[in-house]
């Protein structure tokens, strides 16, 4: 799949912009309002305590009791009617990336390999754009506010669901009650005998080791997301935050809408369409704001 600059209609307006052409104007935007801010930066290591059941998730409920950054953003509606808005937040490992995008003569042709990188937004990826209230057509910024958090699996990728005990540690005393199940079906137990005969071992190591597989196949069913199987990487995070009108948002392509969709089999990185994918037309759909403020994480283990 090759997505250039000409794949899509689009315009980024930064914050404090004096060139947009839309009829709003996105200010202030503070995607950790609720954390305390050194130059711009977030200091916060990760909260493994938990890490084994639920996965990696930033902020915890022990770093803040919500569990959740709290972000904010301020909206004027030079308009001369009332109007509602959708946006969307956007964040990107950025210390362990491919790059967005690959150089081509006069323009940038996007990076797959940039679709391994580690970036999210809402936990359900199809929860796509939120609404806003009404904001008045009155010149003046009225203060949207959301709240949303970093955590594992954020594409919700089928390939990391399965069972939820999946986090438990093969132990003895599943692997016994196992082969109890499995002496008590006489059926399976001559095909186990059968088996350990054919490769000269003893059944008792048969069982234990058809034990082992039915367990590590069990864990893999099931529809539960287990998302420590992708936890967030250690590193810096940025945000990106991108606001537009409902008309406008459902021409925006499904990669921004779902971040868990893929185009021919290949995930789209939404920094690339909203940072850099901006080169065919004059007129502005969407704005886009990223952030000055990142988050610095890191993992601490207590051995």
């Amino acid at each position: 799949m090759k997505r250039s600059a000409s794949n899509l209609i689009l315009v980024i307006v930064f914050l404090c912009s004096c060139t947009s052409k839309t009829d709003f104007d996105v200010l202030r935007f503070n995607p950790v309002s609720n954390f305390i801010q050194e130059k711009d930066t977030v200091v916060l290591a990760m909260d493994l305590s938990e890490a084994v059941h639920e996965g990696i998730i930033i902020p915890s409920k022990r770093q803040d009791p919500s569990g959740y950054f709290k972000m904010n953003f301020e909206i004027i509606n030079k308009s001369n009617k009332p109007q509602v808005y959708y946006y969307r937040i956007y964040y990107q490992n950025e210390s362990y990336k491919f790059n967005e995008f690959i150089e081509k003569l006069a323009f940038r042709e996007y990076n797959e390999l940039s679709g391994n990188n580690f970036y999210g937004s809402w936990d359900d990826t199809l929860d796509f754009f939120h609404k806003t209230g009404i904001i008045p057509g009155d010149n003046k910024p009225h203060i949207v506010t959301d709240s949303f958090r970093i955590v594992g699996n954020p594409r919700n990728e089928a390939k990391y669901f399965g069972s939820q005990s999946a986090y438990s540690s093969l132990n003895e005393e599943m692997i016994q009650k196992t082969i109890a199940k499995i002496r008590r079906n006489k059926k399976w137990f001559e095909q186990i005998k059968d088996k350990a005969a054919k490769k000269n071992i003893t059944v008792d190591e048969q069982l234990v080791l058809d034990a082992i597989w039915i367990i590590n196949d069990n864990l893999q069913q099931g529809d539960f997301n287990n998302r420590w199987k992708r936890n967030p990487r250690a590193g810096n995070y940025s945000f990106v935050l991108a606001v537009t009108t409902f008309d406008e948002m459902e021409k925006l392509p499904e990669s921004l809408k779902n971040i868990g969709r893929t185009d021919s089999g290949i995930f789209v990185n939404p920094y690339y369409d909203l940072l850099y994918n901006n080169a065919l037309t004059k007129e502005n759909i969407i704005s886009v704001v990223k952030s000055k403020t990142v988050i610095k994480t890191s993992a601490v283990f207590d051995l």
